[in-house]
C-alpha cells in the first residue's frame, strides 16, 4: 500500500483510499513494478466535485467529504494523476491546472453489498470501506481492539473511509480486520486499527433523549462498523492504452482551444 499517508485536519479520507486502492490493485496485477510510485489524492481533491473543491466548507478550508465511488467515478472517466505531477497540499482556496502526467485508470469500481462478500475479496486484495468513528475511542484506540461505542459518553461524529487489509483473530478468538487509516505513523498501532468483526450497533434513544439523526441513520437496524465495500477494478492492458491515447488527445484539443480563446 505504501507509505502511510496523513490527512491532518482536511476531510480528504475518501481520496487518500482510493489513490491507494487503485496503487495495490495496480502492483498486485503486475501492471505496476515501480513500487515507489504512488498515485495524487490530490487530484481526486480538486477535481472530483469542482463546485465543492471551491467553496469553502470551514474557516480556511477548501476540501470537503465524499464517498468513495464518487471518487472512483472520476477516475473512470479521468484517470488520476501520479503524485509527483500533483503532490498532497490539502485544500488551498486555489486550483493549479491540471497538467498532462502518466495517468492510471481503471474501468470500473464494484460495489460489495454485504461484510461476507468483503471478506471473500479481501483475500486476494484490499478493500475500501466506511468506518463508524465514536469519540473518544476512536482517537485512543492504540492497539486495542475497536469495538466502537464503549460507554453513555461516547460520542458518534460520522464514516471514516479507510482500506481493509486482512482478517485476524486475537488471544481470546475474537475476529477482526485490520484496517489502514490515514492519520500517519502516531495513529493507531502504527497507523492501522484492529476492528472488531463481532461487535454490532443498534440505536436505542432513551425517554427524554435528543434524538441524534446521524446516528440513527446509520444504525436504525442492527449493523456492523464497517459498511460501504468497494474496491476497484482495472481496464484491460489493450483497453488501458487505447484510453490513455484517447485522454491525450483530448487534453491535447482542449489546451489548443484554451490557448486559441485566450489569443483572440
Amino acid at each position: 500500500m505504501g507509505e502511510l499517508r496523513h490527512q491532518r485536519d482536511h476531510d480528504v479520507c475518501w481520496a487518500i483510499v482510493v489513490s491507494e486502492l487503485i496503487r495495490a490493485m495496480r502492483i498486485i496485477d503486475g501492471r505496476q513494478t515501480d513500487k515507489t510510485i504512488r498515485y495524487s489524492p490530490q487530484d481526486l481533491i480538486d477535481f472530483s466535485d469542482k463546485d465543492k473543491r471551491r467553496t469553502e466548507q470551514k474557516s480556511g478550508h477548501y476540501c470537503y467529504t465524499l464517498n468513495l465511488i464518487k471518487g472512483m467515478e472520476y477516475v473512470v472517466e479521468n484517470g488520476i494523476q501520479r503524485e509527483e505531477d500533483r503532490p498532497f497540499k490539502g485544500c488551498p482556496e486555489n486550483v493549479a491546472e491540471r497538467k498532462p502526467s502518466e495517468f492510471a485508470y481503471i474501468e470500473k469500481f464494484v460495489r460489495l453489498r454485504s461484510l461476507e462478500d468483503a471478506l471473500l475479496q479481501l483475500a486476494h486484495h484490499p478493500i475500501g470501506a466506511a468506518l463508524a468513528m465514536f469519540q473518544p475511542e476512536y482517537r485512543e484506540i492504540g492497539k486495542k481492539i475497536y469495538r466502537g461505542p464503549a460507554n453513555r459518553f461516547s460520542r458518534f461524529v460520522g464514516l471514516h473511509a479507510i482500506s481493509l487489509m486482512a482478517v485476524y483473530e486475537d488471544e481470546n478468538g475474537e475476529k477482526y480486520i485490520l484496517g489502514r487509516a490515514s492519520h500517519g505513523d502516531d495513529f493507531g498501532d502504527h497507523g492501522y486499527i484492529r476492528i472488531s468483526l463481532e461487535a454490532m450497533l443498534l440505536y436505542i434513544p432513551t425517554p427524554g433523549e435528543a434524538i441524534d439523526d446521524k446516528f440513527s441513520k446509520y444504525f436504525s437496524k442492527p449493523a456492523p462498523l464497517l459498511s460501504r465495500f468497494s474496491y476497484p477494478k482495472l481496464l484491460s492492458l489493450k483497453d488501458e492504452e487505447a484510453k490513455r491515447v484517447k485522454h491525450a488527445k483530448q487534453i491535447s484539443k482542449k489546451k489548443f482551444h484554451d490557448f486559441f480563446f485566450v489569443l483572440f
